[in-house]
């Protein structure tokens, strides 16, 4: 510390907006906050399940609070029901930092407060977790938006203003503020209950798609697609492929549609056989090169459906086995990992053989001399 500077008191904040809540706004967070004991690496994958060990001392928070969705921040004129509706409007968590804390961000010296990896070094970052206190509750999921301006860790201390006698004639507060950008390294961490659904089961009649360390649905395309080509081949016509889509179905029921927003578009991964990692398909077309084996993926809001098309010539490379579907992992995921918590519930293909609903490949073909 400066001679003649005192520390007051630190406190972080948190931004979201009404848009960004899932769930139950009464539901009651105890909201934790602990310091980074290493830092996140900018070159590094982090996974929404990644293991937290080493990483934080979980008996040594350094803030704690108890609130819900609409215990936010107001301004000295404003009013909860007031403000609660009006559109696009940020609210605000804000939390008091521990008194060791606090005093750490006042002793930083000059070095780290003006580069940013000297301060890395002194402050490695935070991690900040939730717990439900109303555990009968539904609970409730909310986004912050760590790149708002209101979004940052504020240090308070004053300063006295001396005369040319060196008497004390004044005392000054001042702050400081330490604010979160495009180059802080961030991820999110997320634990599932599944509770009664069934996963990792290939026989069960829907799908779960989930981001978020959520749910993927696996599936495989089937080597009876030969056996229809022999079927409609009469040696007397040529056969045309017009369009193949493979279609799945939104379980309306399951997916409670009227309560949840559905994920506006789902995609088609492929699991890469040596690192493990999901990767979009693709196929050798005729020109050398390779193409995204499948298109779409958009909801379909009138049927409730999510279509993806086999990329033209993908079917025919297919038929000729040149490109070895049958023995691709693929899988059905959200669009967004990181931050979208929509999920959908599908209808899939197991035991539903008489079902219209149930997930299906859509052949549309033309036969001709």
């Amino acid at each position: 510390p400066y001679s003649g500077y005192m520390v007051d008191s630190a406190t972080i904040s948190f931004t979201y907006q009404r848009s960004g809540i899932v769930g139950d706004t009464l539901a009651k967070h105890k909201v934790s906050i602990y310091e980074l004991t290493q830092p996140l690496n900018p070159l590094n994958d982090y996974y929404s399940d990644m293991d937290l060990t080493g990483y934080f001392d979980a008996d040594k928070p350094i803030a704690q609070g108890e609130l819900n969705a609409k215990n936010f921040v107001k301004g000295t004129k404003e009013k909860n029901d007031s403000i609660w509706n009006v559109a696009n409007k940020e609210f605000l968590w804000s939390f008091r930092l521990n008194n060791e804390t606090t005093q750490k961000l006042f002793n930083l010296d000059k070095n780290a407060l003006s580069d940013r990896k000297a301060f890395q070094q002194a402050f490695k970052g935070i991690y900040v977790t939730t717990q439900l206190v109303n555990s009968s509750g539904e609970g409730s999921i909310i986004r912050f938006n760590m790149l708002s301006q209101k979004s940052y860790m504020t240090l308070y201390y004053s300063y006295e203003r001396r005369d040319k006698y060196n008497t004390i004639v004044d005392t000054i507060r001042s702050n400081y503020s330490f604010y979160f950008n495009h180059e802080s390294v961030r991820a999110n961490r997320f634990t599932n209950n599944t509770g009664n659904i069934v996963v990792n089961d290939p026989s069960v009649q829907n799908l779960y798609i989930q981001s978020m360390a959520g749910t993927n649905a696996k599936f495989k395309f089937p080597e009876e697609i030969y056996s229809w080509v022999d079927s409609i081949n009469d040696n007397t016509h040529k056969v045309g492929i017009s369009t193949v889509d493979l279609v799945f179905h939104i379980d309306t029921t399951l997916s409670r549609i009227n309560k949840y927003t559905l994920p506006s578009e789902l995609q088609i991964k492929q699991k890469n056989t040596k690192t493990g990692k999901l990767e979009t398909p693709t196929f050798l077309n005729t020109s050398g090169g390779y193409d995204a084996a499948f298109i779409g993926g958009s909801i379909n809001y009138t049927t409730l459906t999510y279509h993806f098309r086999f990329a033209r010539g993908f079917f025919e490379s297919v038929l000729h086995n040149d490109n070895k579907i049958f023995e691709r992992e693929f899988y059905l995921t959200p669009i967004s990992y990181k931050e979208n918590y929509n999920r959908v519930v599908l209808r899939s293909s197991e035991g539903l053989q008489t079902d219209e609903k149930r997930l299906k490949l859509d052949i549309k073909y033309v036969k001709f001399h």
